[in-house]
């Protein structure tokens, strides 16, 4: 009898025991559980939002009405508001990228619009805010450059001049140009303007 008491009273201790090491158990995975649901981790998210001309192009990629024509007046052979041989002119574009985190490369390129192409009415230079003035050589002009938008300016502007060429290089011909201003009341210019991810250098 006593053995039988001996007995119970052995598999009630062992049972305290495995009920503690239950609840102990249970303590450390809930405690784990928790440790993780707190647990944070942010990853910067790269922020993609260009303004030409404060215009959002993401939602508007048509900036045609932002980026106007001024053409100088400094002949006295050439009445104002129309434009002619040796007439020059240049158009501003401002890019802001203020909400911009990763490098972009910028390339525009101007040409005549193919319903009243001038091949003599080219791009001849650029500046960037303002600075020193670029000079064009080559046929199919592209102004390019890649921006890393951790420095501290957030936004460019570009002023791209252009001319109508009269000289013995070109390709038309006094005839050919005065036929052009007979047939065309308009002139118009085409600028493309291209905007690539980069992968961060980092």
């Amino acid at each position: 009898m006593n053995f039988k008491i001996n007995k119970k009273l052995l598999l009630f201790y062992l049972a305290i025991i495995f009920l503690v090491l239950a609840i102990f158990t249970i303590r450390i995975t809930y405690a784990r559980y928790v440790t993780s649901l707190e647990a944070k981790s942010t990853v910067e998210l790269g922020s993609w939002l260009i303004l030409v001309n404060n215009q959002n192009i993401l939602n508007n990629s048509d900036v045609s009405d932002l980026i106007i024509p001024s053409f100088s007046q400094d002949s006295e052979y050439i009445t104002e508001g129309v434009i002619a041989p040796t007439s020059t002119g240049h158009v501003e574009i401002t890019l802001d990228y203020s909400k911009v985190t990763v490098p972009f490369k910028y390339d525009i390129s101007f040409t005549t619009a193919t319903d009243t192409l001038l091949e003599d009415f080219v791009l001849k230079s650029y500046s960037v805010d303002g600075g020193e003035i670029v000079e064009i050589t080559e046929e199919n002009p592209l102004v390019s450059d890649t921006i890393d938008p951790t420095n501290e300016t957030r936004t460019r502007t570009l002023k791209l001049n252009f001319e109508w060429v009269d000289d013995e290089d070109n390709s038309s011909d006094d005839i050919a140009d005065t036929d052009f201003t007979r047939n065309h009341e308009e002139l118009g210019l085409r600028f493309t303007m291209d905007f690539t991810q980069l992968q961060p250098t980092t």
